[in-house]
This record gives structure tokens, C-alpha cells and sequence, in this order.
């Protein structure tokens, strides 16, 4: 292929398609995603070109260091951040693979009107499970969905913007299961650092009336991108 490509084709195209063609192999070959839907890859790109940042992020229901991660490439370049999981399980082998690089807590994460200390969580009973969830209504949909049992355990609560005033994060990553848009709607963006970037869950795909992207659009985001059912706001305005 790579013969017929410079014998037969390449004299034919025009300077921008032959860079457009070595751009293109140069990604494929050397660009690697650890997102589930390529999302790292546009997360990277946006602070590669704003390049006014201070490498810091916040991982939210973060599952796995390597896996469908959307941190992990930042990692890889140097950045640094907590990571927050319902399962010490998963935070161990953050440690393990980021090292002081982290700092990792082990809470649900609630919105700022929650009075409860302690909330009942269900853990799925999977070897490594994605989908534990605050959520007892998402948690019966993965029940019937995969066929699958969960449990319940009281776990501490944090509120949002508890963990948000922790440091001032340029990116912030919330996967948590059913309960993402309540998190963001109640996110007070004028008590806190406002992240560069935000990216979250949302499985109705990018349905323009929900309240979670009004409340982000009215305090100076932007949609970036949809990739799946990820979702990233960028910081438009102060």
C-alpha cells in the first residue's frame, strides 16, 4: 500500500491533501486514546491550545487509572489531581498507578442542598463495576438491563462544592452514574474557581432544554463536544 500510495497516488494531490494525509497517519499511529469514546483525545487537544492552565483536574467517579479514563492522558503528561470513588478497591490501584501525583477520597459526591452525612449506595456485584450509583433508579435499570444484583451500604457524603473550593481545577470529570446533571445544576459557580473544561454523562444525548446546560451556558460555558454519551462545557466568559 505505502508503494502504490507514493507511485500512484501521491503525485496527484495538492500540498494541503498530502498534509492532511501524513496528519491523519500520524494520529493513527502515535495518538493513543484511554477514553471509552475518544474523548481524552479532545480534552488534550483543548489545553494543548489554550496553553494557559495549571495542569490540575478533578476525576469524579473515576472507575479505573487506565481504562476508560478520561485522565489518564493527562496524567501521561504531567498533570496532577484528586480522585474520587465510593470504592477503596479502585482508589488503591489509582495510588498504585499514579502515585503522589493524586490525591484520592473516598465519598459520594452530593449537591450542595444534601443534608445527610451518610447515604445508602448500591455497589453492582461485578469483579470491577462501572455502574454503583447513589441512584436506586438507575441501579434497578442496570439490574433488569444486564441481569445483575446490587447491594446497599451507607458511605460519607461530599457535597459538590465542598470538593470543588479543594483546589483551583482546570478540568473537572464527573461520571457518576444516573446522578450527573443533578450534581451540575447545583454547582454555585459564583463561590468557586470556575474549571476550564467540564465534562460529564449525559445518555440523552445532548438534549439542548436541560436544565444542567442552561446552568452551565448562564455562568460563561459553551458546548465543546459530544463524543457518545460524554458530554464537555468549556469557559467562554467569566
Amino acid at each position: 500500500m505505502g508503494i502504490l500510495y507514493r507511485k500512484l497516488i501521491r503525485p496527484f494531490l495538492s500540498k494541503e491533501q498530502i498534509r492532511t494525509i501524513t496528519n491523519f497517519k500520524f494520529n493513527f499511529y502515535f495518538k493513543k486514546s484511554y477514553s471509552q469514546f475518544g474523548e481524552d483525545l479532545i480534552i488534550y487537544n483543548f489545553f494543548e491550545k489554550i496553553k494557559d492552565y495549571k495542569k490540575n483536574y478533578l476525576d469524579i467517579g473515576a472507575y479505573h487509572p487506565i481504562m476508560i479514563s478520561n485522565t489518564h492522558l493527562l496524567h501521561r503528561n504531567n498533570w496532577c489531581g484528586y480522585v474520587v470513588d465510593t470504592s477503596d478497591f479502585k482508589l488503591n490501584i489509582f495510588k498504585r498507578k499514579r502515585g503522589s501525583n493524586i490525591k484520592t477520597i473516598n465519598r459520594a459526591v452530593v449537591s450542595n442542598d444534601e443534608k445527610k452525612e451518610k447515604l445508602s449506595f448500591c455497589f453492582f456485584e461485578l469483579p470491577f463495576s462501572e455502574i454503583d450509583t447513589l441512584s436506586e433508579e438507575f441501579a434497578e435499570e442496570k439490574k433488569m438491563e444486564r441481569n445483575i444484583n446490587y447491594l446497599k451500604k451507607e458511605i460519607k457524603t461530599l457535597k459538590i462544592n465542598d470538593l470543588l473550593k479543594k483546589e483551583d481545577f482546570d478540568f473537572v470529570n464527573i461520571d457518576i452514574e444516573g446522578m450527573d446533571e443533578k450534581i451540575i445544576n447545583s454547582i454555585d459557580f459564583k463561590s468557586i474557581y470556575k474549571p476550564k473544561l467540564i465534562c460529564f454523562e449525559d445518555h440523552n444525548f445532548y438534549l439542548k432544554d436541560e436544565n444542567s446546560y442552561i446552568h452551565l451556558i448562564n455562568n460563561g460555558y459553551k458546548h465543546l463536544f459530544t463524543s457518545g454519551s460524554s458530554v464537555g462545557f468549556y469557559l467562554f466568559s467569566n
